[in-house]
This record gives structure tokens, sequence and C-alpha cells, in this order.
């Protein structure tokens, strides 16, 4: 896990707020099986003796055990914030902002781009120098960030980091700056709370009110290819659409669907092209060159009008 790399330099200060906050135990149960870790929590919040204090306690064990990830001599230093800042530039527009606007603010972390052997994912951690000592725990923003590409899913290594990051992310919700992202979620505009609001083609907004809902959902990279389809009289598609057997059983999931006329984009998703083309429908990838065109064509030559019998497999 993340939280395996722990600088020495700050020991001196966890002990110290481990004395501070009676957290000590509590931190080194934090490295327990996920399941016991759950349990523990449950009994703690759930006594009457112990209800009151626990979700504080918890946070500042999280809180000390974080700033093990501080190296004190570097996270002032400028190149550390340039890496930083560089590593975090994918994150969603209001969270690189936030990070940006600690105030006087110390870096740490773990990750590619502090060069820990960590090949799947980032910690990216900023704090206030002021709120490391005191401590305030409130003022931590820290991110747990996934880099889930099509080539790293791949990796047989994958499965453990992911399962890293979800126990990492268990711990970072009892902060009020603790937060859990994946790449493809950023790119893809999974999070539309913590995205920077943008305005669609205006000539996708004039199709229809059903083009401008599919464009407010679609990764940004599709409306250049939207923006054509809907000047090209296209039915707007649905966004994220499964497909389904006959138990309801998702077999596979498209960026953009058309069902009515068996047409779908998906990201790259080899698996689910299969599942997608063995229903009868014909696919396209979000990255192929000529994507609107290709979809365009396709409209002309089998009509807008095609209906299938059934939008799951036959």
């Amino acid at each position: 896990m993340l939280l395996d790399v722990q600088n020495p330099q700050m020991a001196p200060l966890q002990r110290a707020l481990d004395e501070r906050w009676n957290t000590a135990t509590l931190r080194r149960q934090l490295r327990e099986p996920t399941l016991l870790l759950f349990l523990r929590w449950l009994r703690e919040s759930g006594d009457p003796n112990t209800a009151a204090t626990s979700l504080e306690r918890w946070r500042n064990a999280i809180f000390t055990t974080l700033l093990g990830l501080f190296d004190s001599q570097r996270m002032r230093k400028p190149e550390l914030r340039e890496r930083f800042e560089k590593a975090a530039g994918p994150l969603p527009g209001q969270l690189a902002e936030a990070l940006a606007e600690v105030y006087e603010p110390a870096f740490g972390g773990a990750g590619a781009y502090l060069d820990e052997s960590a090949p799947f994912a980032d910690l990216f951690l900023t704090v206030p120098l002021a709120a490391i000592e005191p401590p305030s725990p409130a003022q931590l923003l820290a991110i747990a960030h996934l880099r889930d590409a099509e080539q790293n899913r791949r990796s047989p290594n994958y499965r453990h980091a992911w399962n890293g990051v979800l126990r990492l992310f268990n711990l970072l919700q009892f902060l009020p700056g603790g937060w859990w992202i994946t790449r493809e979620g950023v790119e893809f505009r999974r999070y539309p709370d913590y995205a920077p609001a943008e305005e669609a083609p205006p000539h996708v907004v004039a199709a229809s009110t059903d083009w401008t809902d599919a464009v407010e959902l679609a990764a940004t990279k599709l409306h250049e290819a939207m923006a054509q389809w809907a000047a090209n009289d296209l039915p707007a598609p649905e966004v994220g659409y499964e497909l389904a057997d006959s138990a309801g059983k998702v077999l596979a999931e498209a960026e953009l669907a058309w069902p009515q006329h068996k047409v779908a984009v998906l990201h790259g998703e080899e698996a689910g092209r299969a599942a997608f083309e063995d229903a009868g429908w014909r696919v396209y990838s979000t990255g192929e060159d000529g994507l609107a065109i290709a979809v365009v064509d396709d409209f002309a030559v089998h009509g807008h009008h095609q209906a299938a019998d059934d939008s799951g497999p036959a």
C-alpha cells in the first residue's frame, strides 16, 4: 500500500502526536486486514462509551500516519512542487485548483512522481505548513489517484494495486479533504461535481434538448465528433449504454450507443467489442481516425430509421 513508504524524519512528530491524541495503538491497527479494520470501526463507533470521539480519533490517527509521507528536507522545495503540480495536472479541475490554493503549502505523498515503486497509483498530499504544527487534520488535502489506463489493467499486478488504492480510500474518507479518483474517470468526466463546467458547442446545443443532454454527459474528446453528427441530423446517442443479456447481466458498456440502430462507440474495449458484435451491433472506437465521418456514413448506408427487434444480444 502507498502508506508503506514512511519517512523516518517525521517519526518524532508522529510519536508526539500519538502521545497527544492516544493514537499509537490505532495507527498500528491501520495495517490490519480491511475486514478486520472495518469491524473494529463498527465496534468503536457503535459503543456509547467511544462513539462520540471515535471519528476524531480515527481522523487524527490517519492524519498522523500520512505525515510520514512528507520529507521535512524536501516538502517546501521548488523542484518537488514542480514535480507534484506536473503529476497532478490530469486531476479534475476543482481538485487541481484546491491543491494550488493551499496557503504556504508543504508537499508529500507517494507514487511514480516521487520515484517510488508504485507504477499504478499516486497519492497527492498537500497541507499548509502552519497546519502541521499545531496539527490540523481538516486542512490536509489527500488524493488517491489510480492510473487505470488500458495497458495497466492488463498487468498481472494491477488487481493488487487496485485493491491497495481502494483500501487506502477507506482510510482517506475519514478526512474532510480525502478523495479517490481514477485516470479514466477524469478523462471521461465521471466526476461532474469536481470538474470545471464546460460549454457545449453552440451548434450541438441548438440541435435538440437530447443532444444538449448527451454532450453534457459525454467525454470532452467526443464533442467534436458529436457536433458533426448533430449537424448531419443524426439522432442523439445514449451515453454510457450497458449491453445486457436476456437475464439482465451486463456484458459490456459503450461510451455512446444508438440502440435502435445497433451502432456503438466504445473506449478501446476489445472484450466489449466482441460482445456488441456478437449481438449484431456495428462497433466503432473513440480512438480511431475519422470516427465522425465513419458513423455518418454508417447511418447513410443503413438509414436513420433502421429499427432493431431487440437492443440486447440475440
